[in-house]
């Protein structure tokens, strides 16, 4: 829907029909605006992730860059704080609350202000005001020339001679005071203020000096707003981005702007016989399995053919870590007989009565379905022709199904009893939303566009394979296109730079870090607890059920350190994490460790059997290292050259890990090495292994590598004031 704004230009020369009268009009009414974004071009969202808050994102800034500063993308979350413009004269500062969504930079000059704004990073010495004011001049349609010596100054950096000669030729002058008033007389409030502030801007940005705060009075509206907003949008409404991805904007003022992405990684999805969707996992090792209620039969929708209602039979949340080379810890929650699914695309033509019904919620749940379907449609139709759309109806349904088991499951839980979703449960249910995330940017823009996640989970895929594992093209993504467009039409348009805020990035780096010492210490904590240990011994347990036990107590650690950050508000706070992870230290409830899923080595070589893999029985592996010469490796090895790959091109365990936390991972895996190096080349493998059998000597062993772990963390967060 085109905004308030784009409306009243159409309707201008309407109202001034006598331009005789009004001799600087044609100044105004044929000088293009310079940036032309509106609301029209944004893309609409989606209510259906209005609740995807996942807790943990990389940082962006630790992912390479092409040279004109774009971000090379991998399947993850990521977060940035970003230095941001306004682009839009007249208008009121963001307020809390307000949503804003995206929208590619356009207009006639939006060639040249995405240059200003990409150019910006190769001079460190401009501020951000400075940088600022050109923006407003260029808005406003100031002549250039005409701008003070020190301004001038900083547009001979950023701009170009043939863009400087563009933006001189669609300057306007100076309106006579007479002339402008029987303009402004003639137009609606909310064209005046913006017309006015251009006016006000360019007078100032032509005089001897310039003040930057007095501009900002100018360009700023203040008091009540008295325009309604087209479209009611949240705060953090996420949207789809032309460059494949899914991104939200969270905005600070109008100078700095929070940006939030998710690219997807790919999610295996199988389906029954009759079409229903019955396990979707994650690269991982997460899962959700499920079997559905046949003797319950489909239960029909009133008046809609499209759409049927199951019952589940069972449900099943599958948690799988991958650690190299002790094993795969593998933890199973499952619920039976409770919850439902609708299977289908409805029409909207269903006449649910709020009677009871054999389906609890079915009318809130078929309401809410339809508008995820309009927003889909409302996506799909502003990016691809419809033709495009129909080659693609299966991928839509998968969408709209995957949809239906997300309010599904939720629902089954809290059915279910769960007065309060463990972290676990709410890592599944973001399984679901992730997964539709990757089946929604397949549908636009077509299989093979999004990378591949590699097929186990890392770092194991190095030892396998050499490179990156990963067969598409990485996307890129460059914040200087965007244009965070708000839902009110009298708030601004924010552009992006590609400079990151210093003090905040280093706020949210040292958050990341201590989120991460705090997951750290959980860990060590579950090594240091004595019952667990004596538990596993008075049970006969072998050094791998050891471990499966710690890794069970500490995924209920994690769950109560995870939940208390959520409910407290914290996840923002690295000083409350350190805090919470101290209070992480549940009592350990009688468990036999045997019983624990925990598959052994042996076990672990047979899921990564590979024709061209050569594993002797010891901890070695044959295979090339991409950049380095073909060795035999150890393990651990292999794990911190994969490390490493966050500086020498190779992918990261963690995308977006800070340096400080992948080196820290290095140095715990380096004591692995020199220690077990030593025991091998003592006693030999059967020695070694016979050794590593014991509980106390496997806890032993952790708490060593742990113990410099955590030290070279604190070191390092304390040199750079993160303590």
């Amino acid at each position: 829907m085109p905004d308030w704004f784009e409306q009243s230009i159409g309707k201008l020369k309407d109202i001034l029909v006598d331009t005789q009268k009004v001799p600087f009009l044609d100044q105004i009414l044929n000088a293009e605006t310079p940036v032309t974004t509106s609301l029209s071009d944004a893309h609409k969202g989606f209510r259906f992730l209005d609740d995807f808050n996942p807790l943990f994102f990389g940082r962006l800034r630790y992912l390479p860059r092409t040279p004109d500063g774009a971000y090379v993308l991998q399947p993850g979350l990521f977060e940035i704080y970003l230095q941001s413009y306004c682009i839009k004269a007249g208008t009121y500062r963001p307020s809390e609350g307000e949503g804003y969504l995206y929208a590619p930079l356009k207009g006639p000059c939006s060639d040249i202000i995405q240059n200003i704004l990409r150019r910006s990073q190769n001079y460190p010495e401009l501020n951000q005001e400075d940088i600022q004011m050109i923006l407003w001049a260029i808005i406003a349609r100031t002549k250039m020339s005409d701008i003070p010596p020190e301004s001038q100054s900083v547009a001979q950096k950023l701009i170009t001679p043939d863009e400087m000669f563009r933006l001189n030729g669609g300057a306007i002058g100076l309106i006579p005071e007479e002339a402008f008033e029987i303009l402004m007389n003639k137009l609606p409030p909310q064209l005046q203020d913006i017309i006015a502030a251009e006016a006000q801007i360019r007078e100032m940005m032509t005089g001897a000096q310039v003040d930057f705060e007095s501009l900002e009075q100018v360009v700023f509206l203040t008091g009540e707003r008295d325009t309604p907003r087209v479209q009611e949008i949240p705060r953090g409404r996420w949207c789809y981005h032309n460059g494949g991805f899914f991104i939200r904007y969270l905005p600070d003022g109008y100078n700095l702007m929070q940006i939030q992405l998710y690219v997807p990684e790919q999610f295996p999805i199988d389906r029954d016989p009759k079409g229903r969707i019955v396990s979707v996992a994650q690269p991982n090792g997460n899962k959700i399995e499920l079997t559905y209620n046949d003797d319950a039969g489909p239960i029909n929708v009133p008046s809609d053919d499209g759409i049927r209602g199951w019952k589940f039979r069972s449900i099943r949340f599958i948690h799988q870590e991958v650690m190299t080379p002790k094993g795969v810890f593998r933890q199973e929650s499952e619920w039976h007989d409770i919850g439902w699914s609708f299977t289908g695309v409805p029409s909207g033509s269903a006449k649910i009565e709020t009677r009871p019904s054999a389906l609890p919620d079915l009318k809130n749940r078929y309401t809410t379905i339809l508008g995820q379907i309009d927003d889909l449609n409302a996506l799909i139709d502003k990016v691809k022709p419809k033709r495009e759309r129909l080659s693609r109806q299966e991928l839509f349904e998968t969408a709209i199904n995957l949809g239906h088991l997300s309010y599904a499951l939720h629902s089954a839980l809290v059915e279910g009893g769960a007065e309060k979703l463990t972290a676990s449960m709410q890592e599944h249910l973001d399984l679901l939303k992730k997964a539709w995330q990757y089946t929604v940017s397949s549908l636009i823009e077509g299989p093979g566009v999004t990378i591949p996640s590699n097929p186990l989970p890392l770092p194991i895929t190095l030892i396998l394979q050499s490179g990156t594992g990963n067969s598409g093209t990485a996307p890129t993504y460059d914040p200087s296109g965007d244009v965070a467009t708000p839902a009110d039409t009298s708030s601004q348009r924010i552009a992006l730079s590609n400079i990151a805020s210093a003090d905040n990035e280093k706020k949210a780096g040292c958050n990341t870090s201590k989120f991460l010492l705090a997951g750290t210490l959980i860990t060590k904590y579950a090594y240091e607890n004595e019952s667990l240990l004596k538990l596993a011994q008075n049970n006969h347990a072998d050094g791998f059920q050891y471990q499966g036990a710690v890794e069970y107590y500490k995924r209920k650690s994690l769950d109560d350190f995870l939940a208390h950050m959520c409910n407290e508000g914290t996840r923002n706070d690295g000083d409350a994490m350190l805090n919470a992870a101290e209070q992480a230290r549940p009592e350990y409830t009688e468990h036999d460790p045997s019983s624990i899923p925990y598959v052994g080595r042996e076990d672990l070589i047979k899921i990564l059997r590979d024709p061209n893999l050569e594993m002797p029985d010891q901890p070695y592996c044959y295979k090339p290292v991409t950049g380095y010469p073909a060795a035999a490796v150890t393990t651990w090895e292999a794990q911190i050259y994969y490390n490493k790959g966050l500086f020498f091109g190779f992918p990261p365990i963690f995308p977006g890990l800070p340096a400080i936390d992948a080196n820290a991972i290095i140095e715990h895996e380096k004591q692995h090495k020199s220690s077990y190096g030593e025991k091998i080349r003592k006693w030999g493998s059967e020695g070694f292994w016979k050794y590593m059998k014991d509980p106390a000597n496997w806890r032993e062993e952790e708490l060593r590598a742990y113990d410099v772990q955590i030290s070279y963390q604190k070191r390092w967060m304390k040199e750079f004031d993160c303590l």
